[in-house]
């Protein structure tokens, strides 16, 4: 398949104070006749979808008075990796389980199932908090959990401080889904990660690159969860509501609410990108030196006060060398018009092969350009992923979903549409469907099925690449294999799996056993947990 320029898989998210923001087209002719714009001007292109949503079917004045009040997750489940991983009955485990069933926490969790019950996308719940304090309750700004733009206020530079309180949520989700799970109600933690990749969805409609980011990484991260639990339920108590089943798969149909169709690239990166080279440009299109190092040591030291000095120096030595204004407008309209037109291009067209404007970027003469413009092709590949993962996990719903009512795996794959699924998807990893095919994920069931490539009555042997060194499981006929070509889109038994879109020849995209089950049982057969 052609291959996205500058293609990265997508990262775990970490989110950091430096945000990026963008807004709309500024033709050469504009740069000509138009005067600039003013800040306040950018910062309302950012802000105008959130106008849209009603106010009484906004999220954040309903979650954001409750994060507040939320405590800390403690040190075992301190990051959502770690809440994941944590097994109940080991070390750290009473204390987050205790942090969890706390009353604070447990009226986080009933909001977020108020703002995420809805699933058409017309009537449902959005995330309206606009960027700056305009418009923000008081008691919100408060508790630090809206998005400072700085005096004066300045997109790129904005501190997203709502950012740390969902990373806090997200560490609740995941232990608050262990403790029910390791209390039997397996389907209620189901119903629980639901509400939160639906939140996560929310969070996909935002316009700067690092809300969207983090909205794809939880959808991305909740699929694979949902496949944990009901994994771990598998070999233990096996409390699967089967009853549930049907009702959970349609809550995860990708053509309803969390249709990532629908998501449209965001354009708050944008704004700031223009809004930046509105101010520290000079109406004669030269660059203001003084105005240049002032706002770009103050941006890159957002994190380190104590950097403000030498980045001071840093951005005044280059001042000169600058590009004028209409070429810094130019490129800036140039980076986001490519990115903007390959969001809308499907995975396997030709055009994507094409090298984008960003890897030719010259950050010596666009220095600003470069500080504050991430990367926006993966979201691209983050999308990607979302889309095998919930492809995947409704699949593996149903699968389970029949071995509970008959006791055995499905002889093919197609055995679960109608009776589970609508129909069989097709593999968004498959080069297939880019002819109108619909070749679905490769299912077979080690031994019974795997005489062919790992030898007859032989368990079949799964080489593991996550975080940590590589890894080796061998799998009998007590599991079903469920996998994606993955990203060499080729079929290769799931000998090599490696989940990424980063393109490793040889390797599959592995989606039951689910790989984070996998590493979990690796570390307690390690020791690594206690």
């Amino acid at each position: 398949m052609p291959q996205l320029a500058s293609r990265r898989p997508a990262p775990k998210f970490v989110p950091n104070t430096l945000s990026f923001l963008a807004a709309t087209v500024i033709s050469a002719a504009c740069v000509v006749f138009t005067p600039p714009a003013r800040a306040d001007d950018f910062t309302e292109k950012a802000n105008k979808p959130y106008k849209e949503i009603k106010s009484d079917k906004r999220s954040d004045t309903v979650l954001l008075p409750l994060l507040a009040k939320m405590a800390p997750a403690p040190k075992p489940a301190a990051t959502a990796d770690l809440a994941i991983i944590l097994p109940p009955g080991k070390a750290g485990w009473d204390a987050a389980a205790a942090w969890a069933a706390a009353q604070p926490q447990q009226e986080v969790l009933k909001a977020l199932a108020t703002v995420t019950q809805e699933r058409e996308w017309r009537k449902a719940y959005g995330f309206g908090q606009p960027y700056g304090i305009d418009g923000v309750p008081i008691e919100t700004i408060q508790s630090n959990l809206f998005t400072d733009l700085g005096d004066p206020p300045t997109l790129a530079g904005a501190k997203v401080q709502i950012m740390k309180a969902f990373d806090n949520l997200a560490c609740l989700v995941h232990v608050e889904a262990s403790r029910l799970t390791a209390d039997g109600k397996v389907s209620d933690a189901i119903d629980l990660l639901i509400n939160f990749m639906y939140f996560g969805r929310q969070m996909c409609d935002r316009q700067m690159y690092i809300e969207a980011a983090w909205g794809l990484a939880t959808i991305i991260q909740t699929n694979e969860r949902i496949r944990d639990v009901i994994f771990v339920d598998s070999r233990g108590p096996k409390a699967l509501d089967t009853s549930r089943v049907k009702d959970q798969i349609k809550r995860l149909d990708d053509r309803a609410y969390l249709d990532l169709g629908r998501v449209k690239f965001p354009i708050g990166d944008r704004a700031a990108a223009e809004q930046l080279v509105a101010r520290v440009y000079k109406t004669d299109r030269t660059i203001d030196e003084q105005v240049f190092a002032t706002t770009m040591s103050r941006l890159t030291s957002t994190t380190r006060p104590l950097r403000l000095f030498s980045e001071s120096g840093k951005w005044r030595s280059i001042g000169s060398s600058q590009a004028d204004r209409a070429e810094a407008q130019q490129v800036v309209a140039a980076l986001f018009d490519d990115w903007a037109t390959r969001w809308n291009i499907p995975w396997f067209d030709k055009r994507l092969s094409n090298i984008s404007p960003y890897s030719n970027l010259d950050r010596s003469r666009l220095a600003a350009v470069a500080a504050i413009t991430p990367d926006m092709t993966i979201l691209y590949n983050q999308r990607q992923l979302a889309r095998v993962e919930a492809v995947g996990t409704r699949h593996a719903l149903a699968i389970m979903g029949h071995f509970t009512t008959i006791k055995q795996f499905p002889t093919v794959i197609s055995v679960i549409r109608a009776a589970w699924l609508p129909d069989v998807e097709a593999d968004p990893f498959n080069p297939n469907t880019q002819n109108g095919g619909r070749p679905p994920l490769e299912y077979f069931v080690p031994i019974r099925d795997s005489a062919a490539f790992d030898g007859p009555n032989t368990p079949h042997k799964v080489r593991v690449v996550a975080k940590g060194a590589p890894f080796e499981v061998n799998l009998k006929d007590d599991v079903f294999v469920l996998y994606s070509v993955g990203s060499d889109n080729a079929k290769n038994n799931a000998v090599n799996v490696q989940n990424t879109a980063e393109v490793v020849q040889g390797a599959d995209y592995l989606i039951w056993p689910p790989v984070v089950s996998l590493v979990r049982q690796h570390m307690l057969d390690e020791g690594q947990i206690k």
